[in-house]
């Protein structure tokens, strides 16, 4: 369930984005000031979710939330966008929700999860690192996004293959493959496999 003011905050207004320099980021204050300033310039309300209050400007400014810490799959099917750091986990979680995002990579995998969500339709790749992206780039990046037809016919086509995943019980398969579910029709270990 989401905490009392997370659920009132999302029940005042149109969908928000979400911003994240991720959860390791921790010298990340200019990237989510820049990416709150990006928001103001979209117009549209915003969650910050680090674990790091001292990321984030003090006091709030109007339209702003913080939160240390929501899962994403409960969060995401209530936001308008993610911005974030390109890390593989809320990647997949965007991918799962069906929410464009915008991909400021750091390091790593990030910079290739930001190609292939470009590559997907379903999001874009702001240049920026730890810094964060500049306001403006970031803003007419999700103006683009948001108002794309076809980013928003991608991102419901990826979360339905996501879906479609969900469905399936892999667990079980994975035991009928080691034949420890009950009839799977599979040798097992003990037959010498």
């Amino acid at each position: 369930a989401l905490a009392p003011e997370l659920a009132r905050f999302l029940g005042e207004g149109p969908a928000p984005l979400v911003l994240t320099p991720g959860s390791g980021h921790q010298q990340a204050r200019r990237w989510v000031a820049r990416a709150a300033q990006a928001a103001r310039r979209t117009g549209r309300r915003a969650i910050v979710l680090t674990p790091h209050r001292a990321q984030v400007p003090e006091p709030l400014p109007p339209g702003l939330l913080w939160q240390p810490y929501v899962p994403l799959r409960a969060l995401l099917p209530h936001a308008a966008a993610l911005v974030h750091h390109g890390g593989i986990g809320t990647t997949a979680e965007a991918l799962r929700a069906g929410v464009p995002q915008v991909i400021v990579p750091l390091a790593y995998d990030q910079f290739d999860n930001a190609a292939r969500v470009e590559a997907l339709g379903v999001g874009a790749r702001v240049r920026g690192g730890r810094a964060g992206a500049p306001p403006r780039a970031l803003a007419a990046a999700l103006r683009r996004l948001l108002d794309d037809p076809a980013t928003a016919d991608a991102c419901a086509r990826t979360a339905g293959l996501a879906a479609a995943d969900d469905r399936l019980d892999l667990g079980a398969q994975v035991e009928g493959l080691l034949g420890l579910a009950p009839d799977a029709g599979f040798a097992t270990f003990a037959d010498g496999i």
